[in-house]
């Protein structure tokens, strides 16, 4: 073939993606290279090594599907060509000259989706295939590129207008670098990607209707509208929060049909359960707004604190054009709200822009149309009287979609009022006692179902694997597995859905809760025993993601049980050597767990091989810094500090690590900086914890930095915070040692946090700090009222402990420095009774800092409860704290 006849085919498209992504040249000048060069023989064996590889490639994924389809379309290579072009179908694929891809990725992306469409499938309905064919195709093209300097020799330097040989090696070894990413970000995407168009929110409703286990109950029952949306915007952000079963999916359901104004959507998988994986995303070219999907988001990683649901959000808004809005419509249960990332009452920070909606328990009106529509769907026998025994038995009850189907479920062919009278308060007891009537082989069913709905929550599973459990774990007859599974299925215990072409089952949340627990010391060892042995036979339908988080959960499960530690060793271990060899998070765990043993060099190597697989990845920089820092290598572990910052800026624990790095080298100003960072981040999320541990190393800073009257503040802060969260008294014992020694430094702030202390309960501290502040407070702007009023406070709660202290303390207040509501506590200490006294008998009335003091006069002072009067007390201490600080 002559020069004038080369076609810019696929290997040429390949070389060029990269080319034109490394080098900037032009379209037309790499073509006009192309056409010049006599090659073609060199470029036909680029396309001959990608093909054959990605034979190799796809092949596996045929053999999770159990079907020849894919390996069989790339064998008819000309198809997908033609596909790529869009050809005819009678279309000779010889003498085409046209550069497709601007890009590597979208390389990778178009030809995906030919393979697919020559196969037959629409690639946005099967989001498993398409994220399994553009791993398989990236992994190809890179394996093609490797061999690209082999193949044309010195030469293809010059005819690509690159400089020297070497510098093309490093530019096509950059392109390798890219495909590899590219590669394992596919390989671990953990979410689908589908339009914004009708068809598109059709598709993702469908999954979150059929393929959530959450969403399954009311599938039977026609939709009943809730008047908490009646007046919801068509592209409002919604963050629905109600109890377990109040219908939150299927409203979610409606909502994503009816959302206007996207053009794409991303729904996070089940196995979407670490923040690392959200770095996925910026493979995404996304070209306008986007709306996030997420059902059930407080289980997203409960165990890490749903770090993954903020770094999700965050990830998709940063990569966003400012034109363009990313829209939320969310679910969590409002029994755990606190472990939903963010405070989703404030309108900013995570949760800008999206409204917080609770979903209560339904109304008479709306749950008698539930009850009609289910009776209907379920076709069972219920008369007038039952019917209204039904509905006020709800109404008393649970009354939530949930509950509803749950009775219905169970109720047999007819529902009768004595059924209805000996019907259980809340869902879950019903499946209890569901689970009570049901024979041994269909437990042992359940029990299966119970495990693996454990191992991967939210997930559903392939009747192969049930099968497998149930036969290896729990000893059940293989051959009589279909018997009990059909049953549990025509119970309502388990539901069918279609994932990607396969039927799976799951189960709700309250129903495995209704089934019974197995012990660590039974399902450990055999459970670990089953998934190592019976990957070929079992597991062939499971998809890599899921298998990767079955393992890990099990490791995770197994590594806080001291005789279980080598199993989660070999579970990790597993994954790497099986699954995926550079799964960060895996390498992470293992490497957290090899600390734990004290195998402190593997530890470090883990840590090392996980940032190496994800550059990103703040804890692994951050956990390798503390071991380097105890290794005494302080300056190594402040620049992996600095990395971890650099890699997420707002992880609290690095700053921290960093802080204590630079304290222990009295580096006192940056360590100030630092932990100041870290408090903002832990407050941010909640850890009070963190941050009064995080506050005492600021206030040794700010000491050794003589910055004394900021480490008074500081004490007092962390007083306030501590009093709020009821932390115990060690937990900020570090803070009073600090005021007693600094006391006449600041001492109005000093006795109001003696007042706080004793009001909330930590008597010795308030007592003691008392006694420290009464002689110096004596003459001092008339402090000494407000440690009177304290003093008062001090003897109720000692004197009802029994405290021997009690009597000292009252013995020495002056009732004229008292403040009315003090007045009125000390006299009825005195003499049983309380009693009331004018402004004008107070000399020290313009002292007392508690603003109900002036103004109820003309109330009986003696119809106050103490407990009231200590109440206010302790409200108006800590807003003066907070005023002074």
């Amino acid at each position: 073939m002559g020069a004038e006849e080369v076609a810019f085919g696929v290997g040429a498209n390949l070389i060029a993606a990269g080319l034109l992504r490394i080098e900037n040249i032009t379209r037309d000048a790499l073509r006009d290279t192309f056409r010049e060069a006599e090659f073609s023989a060199e470029l036909d064996d680029v396309e001959t090594i990608f093909i054959g590889e990605l034979q190799n490639q796809v092949a596996e994924i045929d053999s999770q599907r159990d079907t020849g389809e894919i390996a069989g379309v790339v064998e008819r290579w000309d198809s997908v060509v033609r596909e790529l072009y869009g050809l005819e179908e009678a279309a000779e694929v010889d003498g085409v000259d046209q550069i497709l891809f601007s890009s590597e990725q979208e390389a990778v992306e178009e030809i995906s989706a030919a393979i697919a469409r020559a196969a037959g499938f629409d690639i946005a309905d099967t989001p498993q295939l398409e994220t399994d064919l553009m791993a398989a195709v990236a992994r190809a093209y890179r394996n093609a590129i490797e061999e690209c300097p082999e193949v044309f020799g010195d030469s293809i330097a010059e005819q690509f207008l690159i400089s020297s040989a070497i510098k093309l090696h490093d530019r096509l070894s950059d392109v390798q670098r890219k495909l590899d990413d590219l590669h394992r970000r596919f390989s671990r995407r953990a979410y689908d990607l589908h339009p914004g168009n009708e068809a598109g929110k059709q598709r993702v409703a469908e999954k979150v209707r059929q393929e959530n286990p959450h969403s399954s109950e009311n599938v039977r029952t026609e939709y009943v509208d809730r008047p908490e949306l009646k007046d919801v915007a068509d592209d409002e952000s919604l963050l629905l929060l109600g109890p377990g079963g109040s219908g939150k999916t299927r409203s979610l359901v409606e909502l994503v049909r009816s959302h206007e104004g996207i053009d794409h959507i991303v729904y996070p998988r089940s196995v979407f359960q670490n923040p690392e994986q959200a770095s996925a995303f910026v493979t995404e070219r996304f070209e306008g707004d986007v709306l996030l999907v997420w059902d059930d988001i407080h289980k997203a990683n409960p165990e890490e604190d749903n770090t993954v649901v903020r770094r999700v959000v965050e990830e998709l808004r940063d990569l966003l054009a400012p034109e363009h809005e990313l829209h939320i419509l969310a679910t969590g249960r409002i029994k755990q709200k606190d472990q939903i990332p963010g405070d989703p009452d404030v309108d900013d920070g995570l949760w800008r822009g999206v409204t917080p909606v609770e979903l209560a328990y339904l109304d008479i009106e709306p749950l008698v149309q539930l009850i009609q529509k289910a009776v209907d769907a379920y076709e069972v026998t219920v008369s007038d009287e039952s019917r209204r025994a039904f509905l006020k038995k709800t109404l008393d009850s649970e009354p939530t979609p949930l509950f509803v189907t749950s009775v219905l479920e169970n109720a047999g062919e007819e529902l009768t009022e004595e059924d209805v009278e000996a019907l259980p308060e809340t869902a879950v007891e019903i499946w209890e006692k569901g689970y009570q009537r049901t024979a041994k082989e269909p437990r042992r069913a359940l029990r299966s179902m119970k495990t693996l709905g454990e191992l991967a929550p939210g997930s559903v599973f392939p009747k192969s694997l049930l099968r497998g459990v149930y036969s290896e774990v729990f000893d059940g007859p293989e051959a009589d597995f279909d018997q009990p599974f059909q049953k549990v299925l025509n119970e309502y215990w388990l539901f069918e859905a279609e994932a990607d072409g396969e039927t799976t089952y799951g189960m709700h949340d309250v129903k495995q809760a209704a089934v019974e627990a197995e012990s660590d010391e039974f399902l450990l060892d055999r459970l670990s025993t089953f998934l190592i042995e019976s990957q070929e036979q079992y597991f062939r339908y499971v998809s890599p993601p899921t298998r990767r988080v079955i393992h890990g959960n099990l490791a995770k499960r197994a590594e806080d049980i001291e005789w279980a530690v080598n199993i989660a060793r070999t579970h990790y271990n597993y994954i790497l050597d099986h699954i995926d060899e550079e799964d960060e998070v895996t390498l992470f765990n293992l490497g957290v767990l090899l600390d734990e043993e004290g195998e402190t060099d593997e530890a470090k190597r883990r840590y090392k091989e996980a940032i190496e697989a994800d550059p990103d990845y703040a804890e692994a920089y951050s956990n390798l810094g503390v071991l380097l820092k105890q290794e005494g290598e302080t300056d190594e572990a402040k620049r992996r500090f600095e990395q971890a910052i650099e890699a997420d800026p707002d992880y609290a624990e690095a700053h921290a690590n960093l802080g204590f790095t630079l304290l222990s080298g009295s580096e006192y100003a940056p360590a100030i900086k630092r932990f100041e960072t870290s408090v903002r981040l832990w407050l941010n999320a909640g850890s009070i914890e963190n941050v009064i541990n995080d506050m005492g190393a600021l206030t040794t800073a700010l000491e050794g930095a003589e910055e004394r009257s900021r480490a008074i503040e500081c004490c007092v802060t962390a007083l306030g915070i501590a009093a709020n969260a009821g932390l115990s008294e060690d937990a900020v014992g570090w803070a009073w040692n600090y005021l007693s020694d600094n006391a006449s430094e600041k001492p109005s702030v000093t006795v109001r946090c003696a007042g706080v202390e004793t009001i909330s309960g930590r008597l010795n501290v308030g007592y003691n700090l008392f006694y420290l502040l009464r002689e110096t407070e004596r003459e001092i702007d008339g402090e000494y009222a407000r440690i009177a009023d304290v003093a008062v406070a001090a003897f109720h709660r000692l004197s009802e402990a029994g405290d021997e202290n009690a009597e000292t303390i009252l013995s020495d207040v002056d009732p004229d420095t008292l403040s009315d509501a003090a007045y009125a506590v000390y006299s009825y200490l005195q003499s049983g009774e309380s009693d009331r006294r004018t402004s004008d008998e107070a000399s020290t009335q313009e002292f007392a800092p508690y603003p109900f003091a002036a103004d109820d006069h003309d109330r009986r002072i003696a119809n106050i409860s103490l407990d009231e009067i200590e109440q206010r007390l302790f409200d108006t201490l800590l807003r003066q704290l907070r005023e002074e600080t």
